[in-house]
């Protein structure tokens, strides 16, 4: 299953579209819950980034060094502005002890296509996720003596 993504974002600039009348949507599984565990009822982003850090602690505590861990994420474009999801938790999982490996591009065929902005703004359309790469390192006493 793929983990949330970020808070459950207001849509801004789809003008009350209705997803779920998507003509290439193949689920009717609904990603919204009242679950106060739920990470994607958080109230803000820097919320989320914070709790993700407590995730990348105790992921950190269980992975054995040398193995690694990735994250399936999305970025996001919010109120005229591109957020990018992907590198601010690498930084984030980073701070923690992982070292950053790589990023795999998934790109989602299937996702509709809107020309947001257009013919007067740039504004991407997101069809993709970032899977990003992480490792957690040998301990940093044999990794000196490696060297």
């Amino acid at each position: 299953t793929d983990p949330p993504y970020n808070i459950h974002l207001a849509k801004t600039m789809s003008k009350g579209d209705d997803p779920n009348t998507y003509a290439n949507r193949r689920t009717d599984y609904d990603m919204h819950s009242d679950d106060p565990a739920d990470l994607a009822n958080l109230q803000s982003y820097e919320d989320y980034l914070s709790i993700m850090e407590q995730v990348f602690t105790s992921c950190y505590t269980l992975l054995k060094p040398q193995k690694y861990m990735v994250v399936i994420v999305r970025d996001a474009y919010q109120h005229g502005e591109y957020i990018f999801t992907h590198v601010d938790l690498a930084r984030r999982a980073k701070l923690h002890g992982f070292i950053p490996k790589g990023e795999i591009i998934w790109y989602q065929a299937g996702t509709r296509l809107r020309p947001y902005g257009y013919p007067f703004a740039y504004i991407p359309n997101i069809a993709h996720q970032y899977i990003v790469v992480l490792q957690k390192p040998l301990s940093q006493k044999r990794r000196r003596t490696k060297s």
